[in-house]
């Protein structure tokens, strides 16, 4: 566990957007951070987008839960903008997930969620360096 949080904390700082990581146990832990630059991003001066944003983080909504899990088998790094995100409240945002191995039967995730405008190129070099580092790791 506490690696995820810490390799939610590595993604962040790279990348100056939001960090998270999940992990399929039995009981689902997830990790985010670097919420902080948010407060950098000029999509997010419009303080109802940014309440939503936070009320999203802070509470950890079932909804952005449920698709984020829906996402932790999966083989490859993807992109996700907008509305293929599914949850309402952050719609106007990108989320990139890169799903890795922890063993043949726990799978995990860590990705960012940014503007949409994020730089997409660096990003999922950088997430894709990290998913081969963790898989050699574990």
């Amino acid at each position: 566990d506490s690696l995820l949080e810490i390799v939610s904390q590595v993604i962040s700082n790279m990348t100056h957007y939001v960090g998270f990581s999940l992990v399929e146990d039995r009981k689902d832990k997830l990790f985010f951070w670097g919420t902080r630059f948010i407060l950098e991003q000029k999509e997010f001066e419009d303080i109802s987008l940014l309440k939503n944003l936070f009320s999203v983080l802070e509470n950890k909504v079932s909804s952005l839960w449920s698709f984020l899990r829906d996402k932790i088998n999966s083989e490859d790094i993807r992109i996700i903008i907008g509305d293929e995100i599914t949850v309402e409240e952050i719609s106007s945002c990108s989320v990139i997930i890169s799903p890795f191995k922890i063993s043949e039967s726990r799978h995990a995730l860590t990705g960012v969620l940014g503007p949409v405008r994020m730089d997409y190129p660096q990003v999922v070099a950088k997430l894709r360096m990290l998913k081969e580092y963790l898989e050699d790791f574990f």
